[in-house]
């Protein structure tokens, strides 16, 4: 995969963005070739991946009907089934990707008949990713065994449509909205989402029904935009030539769409947050902190995820012989960073947001674009740089208060990849 202008392309549009296709490329420009190669496959295959339905999704679709135990049985080989299947898909679609690559950047003739036959493998994935869940679903809705559960199964094709959307808008960085029934049923303990007197979950079932419209549109209109892409793609050929009226149509189309996907995308945020505002005013203090961190855990996962210092913690935590006077310091040290994390996180995800919302159409002299960009990337690179040393500092903490035996017995994270296992391991994010 040596030509940077085609693999950007065709990455991007296997990777499901809905930028154009000519956007440039990711990779480590200070990496060797086989190194960019290989992350970038990494990349790709974790973004296909990340369109197939999660594990915690199946489980919050069985939640939501109610299934007794053999109803969950059957749903989870139903489960197994689906995710058998689609990664088949994503091997189809990464074998098309890498043979295409790899007849762009050889000498000699090209072939493109065997461009053409990889466009549609990367179409037929596409649609897979919206068929094989749907099906899936589907078949859960027949395992209802009465009323309750036939009516709790639309339920499901809402939160379906909805983690979907949100799956695709977010392979390119653009989804900025959380599913908040899903925030709410991995709360530990989850919110009871049918109770008749809680009135978050009233709240929660009114979400639903207002964000199931927009869903449905956004599901339907990035769908169009990335079939429009592989269309263009298709239309410039093996050569890769930009020219020509066909394309130019294609380019057009997908761009009124994605007008109109902004447009939605907007609207959805909106009644998220406001929504998300209302859940969190009827939550006690306790239930409200939680609340508010799985959402910024779920919309910036590497800011507000768990880092170096609470693998520290939870390994110091689960060693066996680990003393009371040791947990009850080293609970001390937990507090300590959760107290000096919060500001250092709040200022970092200002500086992702800011970045987020820049705009370069917005400016009439570019060097002003830059100019804001470059100070959002500062105010990032600080606050990282501050996370990351006060994540050492009190990790650091924790192993003094060890004995050398239990140092020693502390578990080393494993940071390699291989694309089988993230096949075998990734359950999917819609």
């Amino acid at each position: 995969m040596n030509d940077p202008k085609v693999r950007a392309a065709l990455a991007l549009v296997v990777a499901l963005g809905v930028a154009g296709p000519m956007r440039a490329g990711t990779a480590n420009p200070a990496a060797p070739p086989a190194a960019q190669e290989s992350t970038a496959d990494e990349d790709i295959t974790r973004k296909m991946m990340a369109l197939a339905i999660s594990g915690e999704t199946a489980a919050l679709f069985e939640r939501l009907m109610h299934f007794d135990d053999p109803q969950r049985e059957a749903g989870r080989a139903l489960y197994r089934d689906y995710m058998d299947e689609y990664r088949t898909s994503v091997r189809r679609a990464m074998e098309a990707l890498q043979a295409m690559n790899l007849d762009l950047a050889g000498g000699g003739d090209r072939d493109p008949a065997a461009f053409r036959t990889g466009i549609q493998t990367l179409t037929d994935f596409v649609d897979a990713t919206a068929a094989l869940g749907d099906r899936y679903v589907a078949d859960l809705g027949d395992l209802a065994m009465d009323a309750r559960q036939e009516a709790a199964h639309a339920r499901v094709v809402r939160a379906r449509t909805r983690t979907y959307a949100l799956a695709l808008a977010r392979t390119d960085g653009h989804g900025t909205f959380v599913d908040l029934v899903a925030l709410a049923a991995g709360l530990e303990p989850p919110l009871d989402l049918d109770s008749t007197t809680d009135p978050a979950a009233e709240t929660l079932r009114e979400y639903e029904l207002r964000l199931a419209p927009d869903a449905e549109r956004m599901r339907a209109i990035m769908l169009a935009i990335i079939r429009l892409q592989l269309a263009s793609l298709a239309e410039m050929g093996v050569d890769m030539n930009p020219e020509g009226e066909a394309i130019q149509e294609l380019e057009e189309r997908a761009d009124a769409l994605l007008e109109r996907l902004t447009d939605i995308g907007t609207g959805m945020e909106a009644t998220t947050e406001r929504f998300r505002r209302r859940v969190e005013g009827t939550l006690r203090p306790e239930r409200r902190r939680a609340w508010n961190l799985a959402y910024n855990r779920t919309l910036w996962p590497e800011i507000y995820g768990p880092g170096e210092f609470e693998a520290v913690y939870e390994a110091a935590l689960a060693l066996p012989d680990l003393a009371a006077d040791q947990r009850e310091a080293i609970d001390t040290i937990r507090d300590k960073h959760e107290r000096e994390a919060a500001p250092i996180n709040d200022r970092w995800s200002a500086g992702q947001r800011e970045l987020d919302e820049l705009d370069w159409a917005a400016f009439e002299d570019p060097n002003e674009f830059v100019a804001h960009r470059t100070k959002a990337v500062e105010r990032i690179t600080g606050a990282r740089g501050d996370r990351r040393a006060l994540d050492a500092r009190l990790a650091e903490r924790i192993r003094e208060l060890l004995t050398p035996e239990q140092r020693e017995a502390m578990p080393e994270a494993d940071a390699g990849f291989d694309e089988e296992a993230v096949l075998r391991a990734l359950g999917g994010g819609g």
